[in-house]
């Protein structure tokens, strides 16, 4: 006869494989391969309200209801242009929630980031897009691609019959406001009309028509260098409206079309990617060194195009230090990452383009340190901040790669008198020769100073055996304490992947921060 002991751990056995099947059974799979190396579920962080705070003092200490972050309209009215303009520009840049692991549907110049959650196994999925566009293969791709991963229902609405019966008084049980109003549950609703966004996002409020939507992703158009206050106002007050029905931003996009005239540094166009509470996909981690080495190329090149469009650790206002194009670069402007004076920032890859450097320094008040060989100018002082070397940064110490003169980051810190300082950003655009230089920056420690590290990866667009090598240079970076916190895919050199037939890039745009030296008095 067992004893009570082996009849307790029988019974606590039979209720654990009960639970789990339970479990399994509730969640929803995609119909692709898994390529995560860990799987988790998370629950959805609530942003913490730092940012009203933060911009109470740009409006003559008014204060801003906890509530939404964007004020009421009486506040808006009386603003500045100046400080409402700013008000704008800083919200469309801030993630208000973390959205760790994300998918991008219609390809990677053009489509649009959803953020990957837990779902429900019982409940289909339903998938809406309001487009001006009659006919578009970037809408025709997003729809087979998240097709292809959750059997979503497609649905497609004409901005202009969406405009027609939003003037109609009366509308049949047909109609596609009707039709959308009818829908218990909608998981992805697109929106890209090319304008007049506020005005339909003002209609499809005011009549519910989001209240079951999940994740809303609009382009905002409208916004324009000579934009006067009440164009903001306009902005401001939908945004605050998307706010108080659940709405928080996961992921935006700067839209380079819409650059304002003469000021490459600014945009009127973004794309933001909201959704509401619900349970989401915990970060992904690089393959131990094991799996690496064992790992098919197909998933490990899949793993490595989506962990690098993901994120591991919040950052909540990403802000764009020079060109909004190329040339520029994002920094983490929290206040326990932020740089302030002094600090120290690397730059290396300047091909001719100062814009980063110049706004990092004038900014922050930063000592910044510029490197490039390429370009044919010898050392010098760009400006009381700034000092251009000419040289080059390779894995190996001092020495000469044909006319260039090129030594590690180890000698550089050591030559610059920084070996015992904290570097608040290093950058880094360097053609490829990244592979070889973070390796030497990984074995030497001098990784863990840097506070923000940037740099653009560059790959193969397909599976191929130099994956493993990369991927274990990014298992590195992990193993340093390093985590991303944002990402920008390249978008100018961009092929469709083998194994999935989707768009990809082979260069990103990749950021980290280091959690170990965040700022303790910030």
């Amino acid at each position: 006869m067992p004893s009570f002991a082996q009849k307790r751990t029988i019974i606590v056995a039979i209720v654990v494989v009960f639970c789990t099947f339970v479990i399994l059974r509730q969640t929803k799979t995609k119909t692709t391969t898994d390529i995560r190396a860990e799987s988790s579920v998370i629950k959805f962080l609530k942003w913490p309200g730092e940012f009203t705070s933060a911009v109470s003092s740009m409006f003559n200490g008014q204060s801003i209801p906890s509530m939404a972050q964007i004020p009421e309209t009486t506040i808006l009215q009386n603003m500045k242009l100046g400080e409402i303009s700013d008000l704008y520009f800083r919200y469309v840049n801030t993630l208000q929630v973390f959205c760790p692991v994300k998918n991008i549907y219609g390809g990677v110049r053009s489509g649009w980031y959803t953020c990957e959650v837990a779902t429900k196994a019982d409940q289909p999925c339903v998938s809406y897009m309001i487009t001006s566009k009659e006919k578009d293969a970037i809408v025709d791709a997003f729809f087979k691609e998240i097709g292809q991963d959750y059997k979503c229902e497609k649905n497609v609405i004409l901005n202009s019959t969406m405009t027609a019966e939003k003037n109609s008084p009366d509308t049949d049980a047909t109609s596609s406001v009707a039709v959308l109003k009818s829908k218990k549950h909608v998981d992805y609703m697109v929106m890209d009309v090319q304008g007049g966004e506020t005005q339909l996002l003002s209609f499809m409020l005011k009549n519910g028509l989001l209240r079951t939507v999940g994740q809303l992703i609009v382009t905002f158009h409208g916004i324009k260098a000579d934009s006067n206050e009440a164009v903001y106002v306009e902005h401001l007050q939908v945004l605050r409206a998307l706010y108080q029905e659940g709405y928080r931003t996961f992921h935006f996009n700067r839209q380079i079309q819409c650059l304002f005239s003469g000021n490459p540094m600014k945009t009127g166009c973004y794309t933001l990617s909201m959704m509401r509470e619900m349970p989401i996909h915990g970060p992904l981690e690089v393959f131990t060194p094991e799996l690496i080495k064992t790992q098919p190329l197909n998933a490990l090149a899949s793993l490595y195009h989506k962990l690098l469009v993901s994120t591991q650790v919040h950052c909540k206002e990403v802000v764009r230090i020079g060109k909004v194009d190329d040339g520029g670069w994002d920094i983490c402007n929290d206040t326990e990452y932020r740089p302030s004076s002094p600090c120290i920032v690397y730059s290396f890859g300047v091909a001719g383009d100062w814009s980063f450097d110049d706004e990092v320094s004038r900014i922050y008040g930063c000592e910044v340190h510029s490197f490039d060989p390429s370009i044919g100018k010898q050392d010098h002082k760009r400006s009381d901040k700034i000092t251009f070397h000419n040289l080059g940064l390779w894995g190996k110490p001092k020495g000469q790669h044909g006319k260039w003169k090129m030594m590690n980051l180890e000698g550089i810190m050591q030559m610059l008198g920084h070996t015992n300082k904290k570097i608040d950003i290093i950058k880094m655009d360097i053609e490829s020769s990244e592979w070889s230089a973070i390796p030497d920056m990984i074995s030497t420690g001098v990784l863990k100073k840097a506070r923000q590290f940037n740099v653009e990866f560059h790959n193969n667009h397909n599976p191929h055996e130099s994956f493993r090598s990369k991927m274990s240079i990014l298992r590195g970076i992990n193993d340093q304490g390093l985590k991303l916190f944002w990402s920008h895919p390249n978008t100018y050199n961009v092929k469709q992947f083998g194994p999935t037939g989707r768009q990809v890039t082979a260069c990103y745009e990749n950021y980290y921060l280091n959690p170990n030296l965040k700022k303790t008095n910030a």
